[in-house]
C-alpha cells in the first residue's frame, strides 16, 4: 500500500511555529544589545511621561481662568524641590556648549588572581583576564578620575580601551563590570576585592588573536553619566572572561605601568556642557498638580528623583505650553507641545 502523504502545515501551527520564532528573535536581541533595548524601555517612558505632564499643567490652567501654575514661564523649569537647583537649560534645543572630548589616564589598575588569593599585583606591567580552570581564575581592575568633567554634563560617548598585550589566540568574551566597593591599587586581592561588582555587565567584547595585538575597546557610557549625575560613585570597573573556569587560556592587556607610553589603557570621554545651575531654575509644582491633578511628578526613569526630576516646562506664549524629557537616551529628543 502506498505510504499517505502528510497533511500540510495548518494555518494553527504555522502561527505557533511563527510564534515561538519571534519570541526567540526576541530573546536573542535582547542578549545581544541589552543596554540598548534597556534606554528604548526607558524612552518609552519618558514618552508617556512628558504627556502627562503636560495634560496636568495644561487642565490646572484650564481650571484657573486659562493661567499656567505660578513659576511656568518663557524659561525652561525643571520640575523637582531641589534646594541646590537645577540645570537652565534643560530641555533647551541643543543647550550648553560644543561638544568636549577629553582623554583620561588611569589613576589605577591591577589584576587579582584567585590561585594567590592573598597576592597583591598592582605594578605588575599588564592587566589579567584569564577563565583558567581549577580555581585560577584572574580579573582586572582599572580606575580613572573622573572630576573633571562638569556637574550635569550629559555624556555622548565613554570608551574604555585597552591593548593586547599576550594571548594564547583563542577567541574569548571580556565583560566590564561597575566596581561597587573602594580599593587601592596596592592593596587590591582576589580575597578583598574580587567579588565587590555589578553582576550585570556595563558591556562585553569578543577579543581574538588577529595575528597583531589590537585595541579593544568597551561602551561605558551609562555608568559615567551615572557617575557624574551623582547616581553612582565611581569607582571603576572589573574586567573578568564571561566563561571562567572553562579552559587553559589567557588574555592579558597592557596596565598603566606599561613601559611604552602609548599602550597603556585610556578613557576616552565626550560631553556637552549643559550649563548654569541655579535655585530659581527647578519649579516646584507639587501643591499646584498633586491629588487633583497627578498622583506623583513623575521622575526620569534614569536619572531623576522628586528633587530633580528632569523633566522641563516652559510656557510659549498664546497658552501654549511645552514639556521635555531632559535626559533622553539613543540621541531621541523627546517633547510635547501643545
Amino acid at each position: 500500500m502506498a505510504a499517505r502523504p502528510r497533511p500540510a502545515f495548518t494555518l494553527i501551527e504555522l502561527l505557533l511555529a511563527m510564534g515561538v520564532i519571534s519570541a526567540l528573535a526576541a530573546i536573542v536581541i535582547v542578549a545581544i544589545n541589552p543596554t540598548h533595548q534597556f534606554a528604548q524601555a526607558r524612552n518609552t517612558q519618558r514618552r508617556s511621561d512628558v504627556k502627562s505632564i503636560l495634560e496636568a499643567v495644561d487642565q490646572h490652567a484650564l481650571d484657573h481662568d486659562s493661567n499656567f501654575a505660578e513659576g511656568v514661564d518663557a524659561d525652561w523649569k525643571m520640575l523637582g524641590t531641589a534646594p541646590a537647583g537645577c540645570d537652565v537649560t534643560c530641555g533647551a534645543d541643543g543647550g550648553g556648549s560644543d561638544p568636549i572630548t577629553m582623554t583620561l589616564s588611569p589613576m589605577a589598575d591591577t589584576y587579582l588572581n584567585q590561585g594567590s588569593a592573598g597576592s597583591n599585583y598592582g605594578t605588575d606591567t599588564q592587566l589579567w583576564t584569564d577563565p583558567w580552570t581549577g580555581g585560577n581564575a584572574k580579573r582586572s581592575l582599572i580606575r580613572f578620575d573622573l572630576s573633571g568633567i562638569p556637574a550635569g554634563a550629559d555624556i555622548t560617548s565613554a570608551q574604555l580601551n585597552l591593548l593586547e598585550a599576550d594571548t594564547q589566540g583563542t577567541t574569548r568574551t571580556v565583560a566590564i563590570h561597575r566596581i561597587t566597593q573602594d580599593w587601592t591599587e596596592n592593596t587590591a586581592t582576589w580575597a578583598n576585592a574580587s567579588s565587590d561588582y555589578d553582576a550585570g555587565s556595563t558591556d562585553s567584547v569578543s577579543v581574538f588573536w588577529s595575528g597583531l595585538p589590537t585595541w579593544d575597546t568597551w561602551n561605558v557610557l551609562a555608568d559615567v553619566q551615572d557617575s557624574v549625575d551623582g547616581v553612582q560613585t565611581d569607582y571603576g570597573w572589573l574586567l573578568k572572561d564571561t566563561a571562567e573556569g572553562t579552559s587553559q587560556f589567557r588574555w592579558q592587556f597592557h596596565a598603566r605601568e606599561a613601559i611604552t607610553s602609548g599602550n597603556r589603557p585610556f578613557l576616552e570621554v565626550t560631553y556637552t556642557d549643559s550649563g548654569t545651575v541655579t535655585e530659581e531654575a527647578c519649579l516646584n509644582l507639587s501643591a499646584s498638580l498633586l491629588s487633583t491633578y497627578l498622583p506623583a511628578i513623575p521622575a526620569d526613569p534614569r536619572y531623576g528623583s522628586g528633587a530633580k526630576t528632569f523633566y522641563a516646562v516652559k510656557s510659549e506664549g498664546n497658552n501654549r505650553l511645552s514639556v521635555r524629557a531632559c535626559s533622553a537616551e539613543e540621541g531621541e529628543d523627546i517633547g510635547v507641545t501643545r
